[in-house]
């Protein structure tokens, strides 16, 4: 038996890190393999001594399902099936449900053939996880998901639930935790703060000239990678080149004539944007595709005397620039410096508005009035304003300005946020986190079984 098939659909990095992990798991008792659509990631593993599958090699080209053969694992679109993985890597539709009907046979094709116990992912939306996760439900089979936790220490949350549902997740009553969980949950409060305390980073202007070198330099580079005669460059590849170009022409715009400072006389609402490529919006909220349509929306329901402060995520620069330079000039929205500390932002703000995010989380150990689009995993609690259409933004906002959260409310869901975690952290690689990363996989797996 196979007791952990850890599924890396194409990161080299992430089966790297994963290797260290299937040791330590080796030396508990238990076996790993690793399942793959990337020779990249075969290689590496294989050069670590463990069996990895690529799923392509696994295809039969002639055994394809039909569109109508996936309803019996309730899929009803597979257009929408596949775009986290269109969004990100920005691939052809016909190819990707062709991918899709493809994989669907092969999975279960390996599960006949293999004796395979559990399956293990990082969080994503890439179409093997996706396969994957509806053939192990479908079958019964044991099967879950990795993603740090947003809390003090290092921990990670493991569910079963590929749209992010904490099943380890048990809310209680705050009357009903003892003085010692109550003693313990005002440490993690304070712990969380403690480690955040940040200031506003002022920005000092370059000149464009000079900054408008380094840029070019990188440009060029990457213009080069794209057009050489490199038969190993992948589509993927030519994408990931085609996006660093993109990134370097737009960081410089944004850097030079859209991102501004918070400005400490302004009362403002906080709006932390996702990577535009992020599962959490691909996959579990696709009606919010578009975050600068979003953000326009918010706008024009924003209170007169308050100002929309919006901060991309640090590092993307993949929005369009045109868009929101145009909606800034409602005048009631600041693009913040991504350098900006979002903790900051946050204790400052008078609410924030988040979409899936764990920022929105965050918010809620500063007590702060949360409007949550989507759904996040802190929603439907009765801690959070959720708003179910943007047709509810309007008093959604209005309520947050005079609304008081239940601050035992709050209290009593971290404790249970926490509860619901598990010991080790991804990709920190210390024999302690691999060793912890180890035990955690296997006390999840022996949950699973009961």
């Amino acid at each position: 038996m196979i007791n952990f098939v850890i599924v890396v659909p194409t990161g080299p990095q992430e089966a790297k890190y994963y290797t260290h992990i299937a040791e330590y798991i080796g030396k508990s008792g238990y076996n790993t393999a690793f399942l793959t659509e990337s020779e990249k990631v075969k290689s590496v593993v294989e050069g670590t001594g463990y069996k990895c599958w690529n799923i392509h090699e696994v295809i039969n080209e002639y055994d394809i399902r039909s569109k109508n053969d996936l309803k019996e694992y309730g899929i009803d679109d597979l257009e929408a099936y596949i775009l986290p993985e269109k969004m990100y890597w920005e691939g052809n539709t016909e190819k990707l449900v062709r991918k899709a009907l493809l994989f669907f046979p092969a999975i279960e094709k390996l599960l006949e053939e293999n004796d395979i116990e559990c399956f293990v992912h990082n969080v994503g939306g890439e179409i093997l996880r996706r396969v994957v996760n509806d053939v192990a439900k479908k079958s019964g089979m044991h099967n879950f998901f990795v993603a740090s936790a947003t809390v003090p220490g290092l921990r990670s949350v493991l569910f079963t639930d590929i749209m992010f549902k904490w099943d380890d997740m048990k809310l209680q009553k705050y009357d009903s935790l003892s003085k010692t969980e109550k003693e313990y949950t005002e440490k993690i409060l304070s712990q969380f703060k403690e480690k955040k305390e940040v200031y506003f980073m002022k920005h000092e202007k370059k000149n464009l000239i000079k900054s408008i070198h380094k840029p070019i330099k990188h440009i060029k580079t990457e213009i080069e990678k794209i057009t050489s005669d490199d038969p190993s460059l992948s589509d993927e590849g030519i994408t990931t080149y085609k996006r660093k170009i993109i990134k370097l022409v737009r960081g410089f715009l944004f850097k030079n004539f859209l991102f501004t400072d918070p400005d400490d006389r302004e009362k403002f609402i906080f709006f932390p944007l996702h990577v535009t490529n992020d599962s959490q919006i691909t996959m579990r909220a696709p009606q919010f595709l578009s975050q600068e349509n979003l953000i326009e929306e918010i706008s024009k329901n924003m209170p007169e005397d308050y100002m929309l402060y919006v901060k991309p995520h640090p590092g993307c620069y993949l929005y369009s620039f045109k868009k929101l330079r145009n909606i800034i000039k409602n005048g009631n929205v600041r693009v913040i410096r991504s350098n900006v500390n979002a903790h900051d932002l946050i204790r400052k703000s008078k609410s924030v508005i988040t979409i899936n995010s764990s920022v929105g989380f965050e918010a809620l150990f500063y007590f702060k009035p949360v409007i949550a689009l989507g759904k996040p995993f802190y929603g439907g609690s009765g801690i959070t304003i959720d708003v179910k259409s943007t047709s509810d933004l309007k008093s959604s906002i209005e309520k947050s300005l005079s609304y008081e959260p239940d601050k035992n409310k709050i209290k009593a869901f971290i404790h249970a946020a926490y509860k619901a975690t598990w010991p080790g952290r991804m990709y920190i690689d210390t024999e302690e986190n691999y060793s912890k990363v180890t035990i955690s996989f296997i006390d999840k797996l022996k949950k699973l079984k009961r």
